[in-house]
């Protein structure tokens, strides 16, 4: 089933520290369309539903990989 988080979205595009590039190419989706969300010229409110539900699936992925990284330090 196909979820969409604002909170995750917005959580990848100004906190997570991943670029606008990583993030394009990663998940296909254009760069520039990611760097006018960052940059605040767009609104996540406006995006496609599949293109929020992409940003949400890719966010949960980059904090799950950040959670194993912490726990393999520990």
């Amino acid at each position: 089933m196909l979820e969409a988080s604002e909170k995750d979205i917005q959580w990848l595009l100004f906190d997570s520290g991943v670029s606008f590039y990583r993030i394009g190419k990663d998940t296909g989706l254009s760069e520039s369309n990611i760097y006018r969300l960052q940059q605040g010229q767009s609104q996540i409110e406006n995006l496609r539903f599949t293109t929020a539900c992409i940003l949400t699936e890719y966010a949960r992925k980059v904090k799950q990989e950040e959670k194993r990284s912490i726990h393999m330090i520990k």
